[in-house]
This record gives structure tokens, sequence and C-alpha cells, in this order.
């Protein structure tokens, strides 16, 4: 039980890394979409990625000298080391899903 947390609390501050990264980076994407779509849009593809349990798909999130830290660990620095770091958080006897919102 104890993993089981310790998996669900990585993974949420991982989202919420990049949540922050998508937020303060200012980016803007054409097609009229409010950035609450873009925003919803984002987080659902990045949840997806994390739910694939497919490392290189999350690790494709990031720039190719992105940084993802977890906790007080070292930075992992580029997408072989991300993809390395969200192999740790994968368990092919944990099924991670996406929920929406209500569906709980």
């Amino acid at each position: 039980m104890h993993r089981l947390f310790a998996i669900i609390a990585a993974l949420f501050a991982v989202f919420m890394t990049g949540m922050i990264w998508f937020l303060l980076s200012g980016e803007r994407y054409g097609g009229g979409a409010t950035d609450s779509e873009r925003l919803i849009e984002f987080a659902e593809r990045y949840t997806d990625a994390w739910c694939s349990q497919d490392p290189l798909r999350v690790a494709g999130f990031y720039a190719p000298d992105g940084e993802l830290r977890v906790n007080d660990a070292d930075a992992a620095v580029g997408r072989e080391a991300i993809a390395a770091v969200a192999a740790g958080f994968i368990d092919p006897e944990l099924a991670v899903r996406r929920i929406e919102a209500g569906d709980a």
C-alpha cells in the first residue's frame, strides 16, 4: 500500500510540474481554443501518456534537454533520463487510468 501511495504522489507531482510549466511557458496555439481548453487537452494527453505505461511516451512531453526532478532526487536531464525515471513508476501489476471529473 505504501508503494502505491508513493507512486500516486509521484505521478501527481509530475503532473503538477507539467501543468505549472504549461501555464508559465506562455505558449499560444491557434485554432481559437481557450486557455482553459488547451490546458485540459494538455492534461488529458499527459495523463494518457502515464496511463499507457510507456516511459518514452511520457518523456516525449519534455524538451530534448528538459529536466524532471522527483522529490529530492537529482534531476533527470534529457528525454532518455526522464524515460528512465518514468520507467521506475511503471508496474505491470498496477493499472493506471484517467477518469473524468464526476466519474469517481
